[in-house]
């Protein structure tokens, strides 16, 4: 008690000195002239002086009281508009204490809200785990956190996190508990584990890494390709990993200017695995950028395309060899034609040219007058003579025409479009190429196949009334373009026909077998142009 009230003197001191000081100022002020006696004069002096303090202390306490008032207000604000839920549950778990945020969490009007269980929103699922857990924490003067399924008033469903200790409400015990809203941070863990589920059950081999290229966290499926543990690859760069020495520097130069430039990389890379065979990988690398738009990651996900490279290569390598076994029948076929078009030619035009002669013999001495009869048979032989002799040059021509084994590409087609206009009587013009140019034997011999073959279908479907030819044989490819002003026809019709084709597909393959490709654009009543290149 004594160090209460020394207390108390210590604190009442300075008030006591300033009281006096004005009341000493107050006497001196008033000027009496008289005092009265010392026992009245002390008590009045008391009085004062009491009056005095108790107005300071008055003045004091209104300060206190504002101050107090404004720290409530702070702290009422804090409390209010925390970023998380405040509730206090007495023993029986009822709400007696509630925030705005809490309020507003559970979508009820705080009058509403309290006097309720809390039991009532959490979870049905959860309400056996919640009173055990609410028990504990009752008991145990220590921090206690769990993480619940609330149910909001408008139906949603909150994952929350609480943190819960005892304290003591009225002599009662009772729960402060801070209610956390993770709904949205559980919402993106599981999709986090999610993608990682993903990209680990994924086929192709995946890797991150830093800015730097180093390696953060990789898939099962790159194990499996590169024959590299996850530990040993993690902290490690890929170049170092699996670099086979197959590529030059500029590759990987263009690699790394494309992703820091913030683009996606797209390549095949032939990589080394771990026990140092060869595969052959398609890679897509894709930067990540942070918050501030800069590259901070890498995702590189890699494919294993050895075997269709292998299949590629094998399908290359049988296309290759059937086209040198298509040249070499179209060379075969081109001396059976050339020789059977010499035989033709030695064997009968002697033959023909002496009969002719002997006809001219005989009609020469022969009398019109005496033998009119046997002077026009005579006749009709020699014209029937002459139309076999220009029948088989004609033939000849088809099968394998001289000039192109001596004169080339050029002079051929010249020559044959010469027969060709005279014998179908459509116009045939022939631009570009030049003669001093000679090509290989096979390929002019293609080449015109294709030319003779385009005339004779223009002949027999088109309609046309003039052909125009194009040839550019001065460099590679070499284009031959036959283009007429017939009927036309849709191409598509010829997939649908293929037997009504048969021209254009032989066509196609002489192209194909020679390395090439043939093109047609037609439309009815706009004529065909075909074009070849080799």
């Amino acid at each position: 008690m004594n160090k209460k009230q020394d207390k108390k003197n210590l604190l009442m001191a300075p008030l006591r000195a300033e009281a006096e000081a004005r009341l000493v100022e107050m006497l001196q002020n008033r000027a009496q002239a008289t005092l009265d006696e010392p026992a009245t004069t002390n008590l009045l002096h008391e009085l004062r002086l009491h009056q005095i303090e108790l107005e300071m202390q008055n003045a004091a306490l209104r300060c206190a009281q504002i101050e107090l008032e404004a720290s409530r207000d702070r702290y009422l604000d804090l409390y209010e508009f925390a970023p998380v839920g405040y509730l206090t549950l007495n023993r029986d778990a009822l709400i007696i204490k509630a925030n705005l945020t809490m309020v507003t969490l559970l979508g009820v009007e705080r009058n509403k809200l309290l006097q309720q269980r809390f039991a009532a929103f959490i979870a049905p699922a959860d309400r056996d785990r919640w009173h055990r857990f609410f028990t504990r924490a009752l008991r145990r003067n220590e921090k206690h956190s769990g993480e619940f399924m609330l149910n909001s008033a408008d139906g949603s469903r909150i994952h929350a996190r609480l943190d819960c200790l005892r304290r003591t409400v009225a002599s009662s015990p009772a729960l402060r508990m801070i209610c956390t809203d993770v709904t949205a941070q559980r919402l993106s863990e599981t999709v986090l584990r999610l993608q990682s589920a993903a990209l680990e059950a994924a086929a192709e081999a995946i890797f991150i890494t830093d800015c730097h290229g180093v390696i953060v966290w990789s898939n099962s499926a790159f194990s499996i390709l590169t024959g590299y543990r996850t530990d040993e690859v993690i902290g490690r760069r890929p170049q170092d990993l699996v670099k086979s020495g197959q590529h030059g520097p500029a590759l990987y130069r263009d690699l790394w200017e494309t992703i820091l430039s913030g683009q996606v990389w797209r390549g095949e890379l032939i990589n080394r695995r771990k026990d140092g065979t060869l595969y052959h990988e398609y890679q897509t690398i894709t930067p990540i950028r942070d918050a501030a738009g800069l590259v901070s990651h890498f995702i590189a996900i890699k494919k294993d395309v050895t075997e269709r490279k292998k299949m590629e290569q094998e399908r290359a390598d049988y296309l290759d060899r059937l086209e040198k076994k298509a040249r070499r029948l179209v060379a075969i076929q081109e001396d059976a034609r050339r020789l059977v078009s010499r035989e033709l030619h030695d064997r009968t035009s002697s033959n023909l040219a002496a009969m002719a002669i002997n006809l001219n013999i005989i009609a020469t001495g022969l009398s019109k007058q005496l033998l009119p009869e046997l002077w026009g048979r005579l006749e009709d032989t020699r014209v029937l003579l002459a139309d076999t002799e220009s029948s088989i040059r004609d033939v000849c021509a088809e099968l394998r025409p001289a000039v192109l084994d001596y004169a080339g590409l050029l002079a051929a087609m010249e020559s044959y479009a010469h027969q060709f206009a005279r014998r179908t009587g459509i116009a045939v013009n022939i631009d570009g190429g030049q003669h001093d140019v000679r090509l290989a034997s096979d390929l002019e011999s293609v080449l015109f196949r294709i030319f003779q073959e385009a005339l004779t279908n223009c002949a027999k479907h088109s309609q046309a009334k003039s052909i125009m030819i194009e040839l550019h044989n001065a460099g590679y490819p070499v284009v031959l373009i036959v283009a007429d002003d017939g009927a036309g026809f849709n191409p598509a019709l010829l997939a649908q026909h293929p037997a009504s084709g048969l021209g254009v597909l032989n066509m196609r393959e002489m192209a194909l077998y020679a390395g090439g490709r043939l093109t047609i654009e037609s439309q009815p009543g706009c004529g065909t142009r075909i074009t070849v290149e080799i």
